[in-house]
């Protein structure tokens, strides 16, 4: 893991304030939702601690803001990762929310395991296509 990074952690934690409500900063499970990263890697980015560029993009991306002011302070060339990579539309947005609600509203059991697995196996192929696609292309 990359040592801490102060500039990171300042910028991190005005990011959770601004998209937080009544004046209380987004919560690290509320960042991790929009993000599709793990609490524990979103603190790790509030404390100033970044292992890849792809955890600052997807946090800025998440939270709707320019990767690279993030990447930079986390000691990444923004061309590292956003060369290939896009913001999410609306559209796909509104699909992953769609997918979340109707995920977290099956009951725990073997339906909900397997849609999951089912979920998991697509993220495993568009994160495999976009591999085999930036090493097309570098």
């Amino acid at each position: 893991m990359k040592a801490a990074r102060y500039g990171l952690q300042q910028a991190v934690a005005a990011l959770l304030q601004e998209r937080g409500e009544q004046g209380k900063p987004l919560s690290l499970r509320e960042a991790a939702r929009r993000t599709g990263l793990s609490p524990a890697t979103v603190g790790e980015l509030a404390k100033g601690m970044a292992r890849t560029a792809h955890a600052v993009n997807a946090l800025a991306r998440g939270l709707e803001t320019d990767p690279r002011p993030l990447l930079l302070l986390a000691g990444f060339l923004p061309e590292e990762e956003t060369e290939l990579s896009a913001p999410l539309s609306l559209e796909e947005k509104a699909l992953l929310h769609r997918i979340d609600t109707a995920l977290s509203s099956l009951p725990a059991g073997l339906t909900r395991t397997l849609f999951a697995e089912s979920l998991n196996q697509c993220a495993l192929l568009m994160e495999n296509f976009a591999q085999s696609h930036k090493k097309q292309q570098g």
